[in-house]
């Protein structure tokens, strides 16, 4: 429900809330505090195209794997 109540207040009020805003400030009236002090415009930039890598590289988990198995 937390999640959920996150991704409405930035979907409809352009706000970044935290999860734990929502646990430090229970009440409504704590959590409407929080999301006057916080301001608009703080959201995160969208997501973009990138351009591909010709040669993508491994994680440190895929590495270890490849160095196991040669």
């Amino acid at each position: 429900l937390a999640t959920r109540l996150v991704s409405m207040v930035r979907r409809d009020m352009d706000i970044e809330l935290d999860i734990a805003d929502i646990f430090v400030h229970p009440t409504v009236e704590g959590l409407s505090v929080a999301l006057s002090t916080k301001g608009k415009g703080s959201l995160l930039p969208a997501v973009t195209v990138q351009e591909r890598p010709e040669r993508i590289p491994l994680s440190y988990s895929q590495e270890r794997l490849w160095f196991l198995d040669q």
